[in-house]
């Protein structure tokens, strides 16, 4: 297979020479080089002998002497001679398929395509965005939603990789487990449901409650809880992705379930408060997830060491 890439590539000056590996080429090579048996069998680590029986067999395939007697030594015919420069570039070329690749950031120019909901971003992207950008700056990324097709389309190959809190289907893919995630309840500092001193169930009922629709989730945990406790919801809003929600919060009397990293940070920056319900929901794992396909792609392994990293 590598021969017939190297042949594709490089263009020997008869058939007979492309049906040569690279061993034989490699000592026909330091043969025109030397133009010495035993220098070549020197250099070959071969004896002599071994190395006059390959020059007679190249001899007969490529039909000319290659090397003549001249005097005490030997001299190269003219399609010796026309052979040294094309087959230096061959073997070069060659040694440089067969070498294990490497890269360094700064050679990445890629355009990588990841789907993720916003909290990935936040969670996962947003923390490594700042040493990938430095590290490699001519790489490009585009983030689009997560959605019940990312998976066709990681294994389609329009999408490189996926950051997702659902854990994959370790017979498809690769995948990377990033950390272990639990959700809070989320209101604006001076809810009503803060004058209680102990919280039920049914006191948050009485309010409107927020959803972050997720993709593939019937319902998020705190409709769950109440609906496996037979307590019926008065008020559902429900909304595509987390950045909206604590505008939505600060405006209202809404309270969100969110992922306890967004519920930190939003309280951190607005006029929030990060709550736990009466009983703890149900934690999840986050993932990286990338294709068989790439797993063995410099950029890409590059790409997903740089988002490991924080975790």
């Amino acid at each position: 297979m590598l021969m017939s890439v190297i042949r594709n590539k490089f263009t020997p000056t008869t058939p007979a020479l492309a049906s040569l590996d690279m061993a034989t080429i490699s000592l026909l090579l330091s043969l025109l080089d030397t133009q010495s048996v035993t220098q070549t069998a020197r250099h070959m680590g071969l004896s002599q002998p071994t190395v006059s029986r390959a020059l007679s067999r190249l001899r007969t395939s490529l039909q000319d002497p290659l090397l003549v007697r001249s005097g005490t030594g030997l001299v190269l015919t003219p399609y010796g001679q026309s052979l040294r420069l094309p087959l230096t570039r061959w073997l070069a070329e060659g040694h440089m398929l067969l070498s294990p690749q490497v890269i360094s950031a700064h050679q990445i120019e890629r355009h990588f395509k990841i789907a993720s909901t916003d909290f990935g971003i936040l969670s996962v992207l947003a923390p490594a965005i700042d040493q990938i950008t430095q590290n490699a700056p001519h790489i490009q990324i585009t983030v689009e939603p997560l959605c019940g097709e990312s998976q066709d389309r990681l294994n389609k190959g329009d999408l490189d990789m996926v950051i997702t809190g659902f854990d994959p289907d370790s017979s498809q893919v690769h995948s990377h487990f990033l950390f272990t995630e639990y959700c809070q309840l989320v209101a604006r500092k001076d809810h009503p449901v803060f004058q209680s001193d102990t919280l039920k169930w049914q006191d948050l009922v009485e309010w409107p409650l927020l959803r972050i629709n997720i993709p593939n989730l019937e319902a998020d945990p705190l409709s769950q809880c109440l609906k496996n406790k037979g307590i019926a919801l008065k008020s559902l809003i429900s909304i595509d992705g987390f950045s909206a929600a604590p505008y939505m919060l600060l405006q209202s009397n809404l309270i969100a379930t969110l992922p306890a990293t967004a519920a930190q940070r939003f309280t951190q920056d607005h006029a929030l408060r990060a709550f736990l319900p009466p009983e703890d929901f149900p934690s999840f794992g986050y993932w990286l997830v990338w294709h068989e396909r790439s797993h063995r792609d410099l950029a890409t392994r590059w790409l997903l060491r740089q988002l490991k990293a924080a975790f």
